[in-house]
């Protein structure tokens, strides 16, 4: 190769490392983002669940309805395993539980 075709190569290669920066560096920095295994994934748009809420935190927010134990969530009245990732879900067991409970005083 001639030193002419060396320097453009060079060139070439630092443009192509400068771009490769300029695009990876805001994802790593990024806090929506989400390092999995060898892998980087970008969550869902239009996702609800909550992606950095642990069975412990949710169970800290329903202390007399809800436990945690090895990293899944438990009903304490149906001993149920939980979706501690959704709310809504927790929200309507404990509603359904409360219901459940009420028959059973009335009726039993």
């Amino acid at each position: 190769y001639g030193v002419q075709q060396q320097r453009r190569v060079r060139a070439y290669i630092m443009h192509a490392c400068a771009m490769l920066v300029s695009i990876f560096v805001p994802l790593v920095l990024s806090s929506r983002f989400d390092f999995v295994g060898s892998e980087f994934r970008m969550p869902p748009k239009n996702s609800k669940k909550a992606l950095y809420v642990s069975a412990r935190d949710r169970a800290k927010d329903y202390p007399k309805q809800l436990y945690e134990d090895g990293g899944k969530l438990f009903c304490r009245v149906c001993s149920c395993v939980l979706d501690h990732t959704r709310k809504s879900t927790i929200d309507d067991h404990i509603k359904k539980n409360k219901s459940s409970r009420a028959l059973l005083v009335v009726c039993g």
